[in-house]
């Protein structure tokens, strides 16, 4: 390359870290200022991601041995196969922060057994769910040997580092831990 392109080159990659950490910079001014509601909203997006790239990951290991699966037999090796169980305590974590946004929602209709929360119960229960993926995917002592097979994915999988990293970027700095 001649000095004038390096030189635009380098001009651009300065740029591009320049946005990305402007970007990174907005997003923590702005998860700071979320409500914990709105936050879990956020930390549930990128906690589906690594659970379906979890989930992709020991799929693609159980077909080598196997053979390949449907999407029903693969839901009830999920829920069944002791080769999996190790991923239900994320699954679990899931199932309950979707419950508590749907529970949050102006379009549900409050029922007897489902009455409806008060801003304040929601952003309890959101306090404790954000603690409760910190502690999960950081330090957490999950049933199953999710903490032992966690590790040794983070060990062994760069994406699955970086998804790791978008679920601990997007909880709230009183709950951010780095690992």
């Amino acid at each position: 390359r001649t000095s004038s392109t390096r030189s635009a080159c380098c001009k651009r990659k300065k740029q591009s870290r320049k946005a990305t950490a402007r970007e990174t910079h907005r997003l923590e001014r702005l998860n700071y200022t979320m409500t914990p509601h709105e936050s879990l909203t956020q930390v549930r997006r990128t906690l589906l991601d690594l659970h379906k790239a979890l989930i992709e990951r020991e799929r693609a290991a159980y077909e080598k041995g196997h053979g390949a699966v449907t999407p029903g037999q693969m839901l009830q090796l999920l829920i069944r196969d002791s080769a999996f169980s190790w991923l239900h305590p994320i699954s679990e974590l899931i199932v309950r922060v979707d419950e508590l946004i749907s529970n949050a929602s102006d379009r549900r209709r409050p029922t007897p057994s489902r009455p409806a929360m008060t801003p304040d119960q929601i952003s309890a229960e959101a306090e404790i769910l954000l603690a409760e993926t910190r502690e999960l995917l950081t330090a957490g002592d999950a049933p199953g040997g999710f903490r032992e097979r966690y590790d040794a994915v983070l060990q062994s999988d760069p994406a699955i580092v970086l998804m790791h990293r978008a679920v601990m970027s997007a909880l709230p700095q009183s709950h951010r831990i780095t690992h």
